[in-house]
């Protein structure tokens, strides 16, 4: 679990009654000890504004739109990373927030808004401020980050986001196992896994496209289409036709093995490859249909597919005599 740490001081002379207040909040909750609350008070600071979901969009689309909202703004600290001992990096936070709270009250408080020490990060420890010389200030004389006194380096902002993402553990998750989609234009679709990338948190998926055709044809980007349409019908699953989509106007290049068109691979048997986050899909308990085992060429491993007929076929014989 990540360690959080957020000051109230006056930084720049820039006194909100909005940080005051969530200030105080903070506070309270560090007495208490209540990490969770902690948690919560991050997601609201950095998420205050929520978007609607781009109606039928794709799962990376959403999560992109998702990860914009919570984008720091040019008024917002920058975040520092700073070296530090490997295996004291919650030890180090936790003295230097008892650093922060020692100056609170002298001529020189600390000029910190945070600190954070996520679990999976060794060897660094991310200190939130204004400036790097406030940095400076604050890690001086912490025996645990001398190495990192002389250098820090500011993340962009861009990626401040990644540092508080939760990774998600995956187990038993093998090439052509199986999987459904939450949400977005793949919402309860099957997929068959093609590989995992465990350190990005991400999943590569085998599936069958959801090709808007009148669109192609209307030569509308899918961001211009949705906007148009009133009401979002979702395209019908077909495997990918590079000769159809030709027709209609669209650009279908090659990459090796595969077809490219609007930044999607396609395999020459028409199966959309695509990565999703971890958090996009359910990995539990997922048992393909009959049908959808069908619209798969190859059986896949441990799917008896004849026994699955006979099922089908005794509850087609049960549902006549009903």
């Amino acid at each position: 679990m990540s360690l959080l740490y957020s000051s109230v001081s006056n930084i720049d002379h820039v006194v909100l009654d909005e940080d005051n207040s969530g200030s105080r909040r903070l506070q309270n909750l560090w007495r208490d000890s209540r990490e969770e609350a902690l948690g919560e008070y991050y997601m609201r600071k950095y998420a205050k504004q929520s978007g609607n979901d781009f109606p039928g969009g794709s799962e990376e689309l959403s999560d992109d739109i998702t990860q914009q909202q919570l984008l720091p703004g040019v008024k917002d600290p920058n975040l520092w990373t700073v070296k530090c001992k490997i295996g004291e990096e919650r030890a180090t936070a936790i003295a230097l927030m008892r650093k922060f709270i020692a100056y609170q009250f002298t001529e020189t408080p600390l000029q910190i808004k945070s600190v954070v020490a996520p679990e999976h990060v060794k060897g660094y420890i991310y200190v939130e401020s204004y400036k790097q010389t406030h940095v400076k200030a604050a890690i001086d004389g912490i025996g645990n980050l001398r190495m990192g006194f002389w250098n820090q380096q500011m993340v962009p902002i861009k990626e401040m986001t990644d540092v508080l993402k939760v990774v998600k553990e995956v187990t038993n998750l093998k090439p052509k196992s199986w999987v459904r989609l939450k949400r977005g234009l793949y919402k309860d679709d099957i997929a068959q896994v093609d590989y995992v990338e465990p350190s990005q948190n991400t999943i590569s998926l085998k599936m069958i496209p959801r090709i808007d055709l009148d669109r192609i044809k209307a030569r509308m980007s899918m961001k211009d289409w949705f906007a148009k349409r009133k009401k979002f019908k979702r395209p019908t699953q077909r495997l990918f036709d590079a000769e159809k989509i030709r027709s209609l106007g669209g650009d279908v290049s090659h990459d090796g093995d595969f077809m490219i068109f609007e930044a999607n691979r396609y395999s020459r048997k028409g199966f959309l490859f695509k990565s999703f986050a971890m958090s996009a899909v359910i990995t539990e308990g997922v048992k393909p249909t009959l049908s959808e085992l069908e619209k798969f060429e190859d059986q896949p491993e441990g799917i008896d597919l004849e026994a699955l007929s006979k099922v089908h076929y005794n509850v087609c014989i049960l549902s006549i005599h009903f």
